[in-house]
């Protein structure tokens, strides 16, 4: 089944009753609604069969502050088992943090309870990084997007869903006669549109989006990018957007946020971290990243690290990323380096931080 063009159903897009509120209808751009403070997520390394003693703990999100602003992208990236997919899921109240806090417009969450806690999962939504599984195969396209009416019944009062679900479908670019389709009558890319729909269901404020193209194929992706850029700038949405694909989070992210193994260690906006990077690890980030342009290849300062990636459970003293970092000193293994501006212009974890040009800084 071929994918629908970006502009399937953009004359339907102001009809869609069931769409976020308008941004000016909720609060000024630039509000901060969602904040991280020193955000933790440990989880036990058990032995034992029948008395299981706790032996460790792997330390997947250990001390992350971020912000998210109204109507902003904020781009979280890292390698494969930093903890972004972590984040994502302590965000949405599927994980219980081990310490910190998250605080939605000033209240913190570990402090809600009953409706207010139903009000912030209904206001925070996440779209899942397999669009396969992570749809119901029992389910039909129209019962999977309204299934969240059945919580939040005000939403949507139920002899008008059938005729919303087919809005949402339109609005995000497929035919509203899938209505009584199943997930595997689907393509790829359709079905990360369905997870979409099934999100902007519930109007929420804020989406976070778990690498929701990485399972698409490239010509794919470019669709859903540019739809979710679409919805944000017409229901003033904010986006957390996880990915390890660099070129895909600065071409939609105002800011950017460099995980490394459980802790931030360089943000900026994406100008900043991705023309003057200051931190190693993103040095070497940006420096794998394929340059499209034949040109431009022979420019780019390839950097390549050195030895594993340590295990959370035991990290290393002081900088976690020393053990694979050519700038390495005496000070880096017995204290921690502050996620602060040294002078390049925006905050890095590292004590010896540098701006530098990784790549050629006229590539888009």
């Amino acid at each position: 089944m071929s994918e629908p063009s970006e502009s399937t159903g953009a004359t339907a897009a102001s009809a869609v009753s069931t769409a976020p509120a308008s941004a000016s209808a909720r609060g000024p751009l630039g509000e901060t609604l969602l904040e991280m403070r020193d955000l933790q997520k440990h989880f036990p390394l058990t032995q034992g069969v029948l008395f299981k003693r706790t032996i460790g703990h792997v330390r997947a999100v250990d001390g992350v502050n971020m912000t998210l602003r109204r109507g902003e992208t904020v781009g979280l990236v890292g390698e494969s088992g930093c903890g972004k997919s972590t984040v994502s899921k302590l965000l949405v109240a599927l994980e219980k943090p081990t310490g910190g806090s998250i605080l939605y417009k000033g209240k913190d969450l570990a402090g809600m309870s009953g409706r207010a806690l139903k009000e912030y999962r209904r206001e925070v939504q996440i779209i899942f990084q397999d669009p396969y599984s992570s749809l119901n195969p029992r389910m039909t396209v129209g019962d999977i997007v309204a299934e969240g009416w059945s919580v939040h019944a005000d939403i949507a009062p139920r002899k008008n869903r059938l005729e919303r679900t087919q809005e949402l479908l339109d609005r995000v670019g497929l035919n509203p006669d899938y209505v009584n389709r199943y997930p595997h009558q689907f393509s790829g890319g359709q079905r990360q549109r369905i997870g979409i729909a099934r999100a902007l269901a519930l109007r929420p404020e804020v989406i976070v989006c778990d690498e929701p193209v990485s399972a698409l194929d490239v010509s794919v992706q470019a669709q859903v990018v540019n739809l979710l850029e679409d919805l944000q700038d017409e229901f003033g949405l904010s986006y957390l957007f996880i990915a390890h694909d660099l070129s895909v989070v600065r071409h939609i992210s105002d800011r950017v946020s460099v995980m490394y193994l459980g802790s931030i260690v360089e943000e900026g906006t994406d100008e900043q971290v991705y023309t003057t990077p200051s931190h190693p690890y993103t040095q070497a980030l940006l420096s794998s990243v394929p340059l499209h342009e034949p040109h431009l290849r022979g420019q780019k300062d390839r950097i390549l690290l050195q030895g594993d990636v340590p295990s959370p459970a035991d990290p290393p003293s002081g900088c976690r990323f020393r053990t694979r970092c050519w700038k390495a000193q005496d000070i880096c293994a017995t204290e921690a380096p502050a996620l602060v501006d040294r002078g390049q212009g925006h905050p890095a974890a590292c004590h010896f931080a540098e701006a530098r040009t990784v790549v050629p800084v006229d590539v888009d």
